[in-house]
């Protein structure tokens, strides 16, 4: 069942960079089943979190909650630090686009909080962190953001904090000028 998952799991990625999320979201509950037997733990939350990413993608909130919501809970049960941050980081990105900031602050807090444990590429995390700061009208904790994305971030990122800088700057003229 291992080298079922891992095949799964591998259709799933070559759908999703084809944009055939239905066809991914099939291969990947296949994977889940195939890892599910195996008792590959971990490989079961990457399964639950890749499903929940694509839900995400394809503007299902509930189904995207639901999944995430729970391979959070199973990667505590199992006292997995990485796939801890991984459902809070996915979780902190369905809760800003859901236009729900305590719950995206919460989750992105409790990434940030445990930052040195992520081995990966943290401009995802700083990405969001930004947003969900800059729309909570958060300015200082957004710069802090901001200022690490232009230190260390990839050009994508660095890309975005700059347009969300000149962005932030145009609202502040705007309301200064509509003040006046």
């Amino acid at each position: 069942y291992a080298q079922q998952g891992d095949i799964y799991c591998q259709m799933a990625n070559v759908y999703r960079y084809t944009d055939l999320n239905k066809e991914a979201l099939g291969a990947l509950r296949l994977a889940y089943q195939a890892d599910s037997l195996s008792g590959n733990t971990r490989n079961v939350l990457y399964d639950i979190r890749d499903m929940g990413e694509i839900y995400q993608e394809n503007n299902d909130f509930s189904k995207a909650k639901t999944l995430l919501s729970k391979g959070l809970k199973l990667a505590e049960k199992n006292k997995d630090s990485l796939q801890i941050l991984f459902f809070h980081h996915e979780l902190s990105i369905l809760y800003y686009r859901t236009n729900n900031m305590a719950e995206a602050k919460y989750h992105i807090t409790k990434c940030i909080d445990n930052i040195p444990q992520m081995p990966y590429d943290k401009n995802g995390l700083f990405v969001i962190a930004l947003r969900i700061y800059t729309k909570t009208n958060d300015l200082l904790s957004a710069e802090k953001y901001r200022m690490l994305i232009l230190k260390n971030g990839n050009i994508f990122a660095k890309q975005y904090a700059i347009e969300n800088k000149i962005a932030l700057q145009l609202s502040i003229k705007k309301d200064y000028q509509l003040k006046i």
